[in-house]
């Protein structure tokens, strides 16, 4: 019984925590279609030259999207190194109180390979899908219009 009420709680926990990661997902890709958004703007000139010298509209969308992913990757792979990281400092932590209650377990705290890929795919795809509505818009931007925008 005490095992089970002790895998109760680290359910809960680990719902908790899994909550919170959404919340930090979604927060992430409202903060990727600012960012992208900002850049269509800052680079408004630069789109309608593009435009102007015959780049398609499917071009400039492109380019935006896989910009945007890009920024998702990199989150995802910094967001490892540092949940790594953290692994590195808690694991001889609860090594060492796990040794002084008689606990043989050591390395509880790890990043099996299927949870790594999940998270470079998951923010990959989360940067791609929040830079569609930015993409799409610097794809709409009349050549003319850009040109003339200060």
């Amino acid at each position: 019984s005490f095992i089970k009420s002790q895998l109760a709680i680290f359910n809960i926990v680990g719902a908790v925590l899994g909550g919170i990661g959404g919340i930090a997902l979604m927060v992430a890709a409202v903060g990727v279609v600012n960012t992208m958004i900002m850049a269509i703007l800052e680079r408004t000139r630069e789109i309608g030259v593009m435009r102007a010298v015959g780049a398609k509209r499917s071009t400039v969308s492109t380019l935006f999207t896989i910009e945007a992913s890009l920024l998702g990757f990199m989150g995802g792979v910094i967001g490892l190194l540092v949940g790594y990281g953290l692994t590195l400092i808690a694991n001889p932590l609860i090594n060492h109180q796990l040794k002084t209650n008689n606990i043989n377990s050591t390395n509880i705290v790890t990043l099996p390979p299927w949870l790594i890929i999940s998270v470079i795919v998951i923010t990959t795809l989360i940067g791609m899908l929040a830079g569609l509505y930015p993409a799409r818009r610097a794809a709409k931007l009349d050549p003319v219009e850009a040109l003339h925008y200060e």
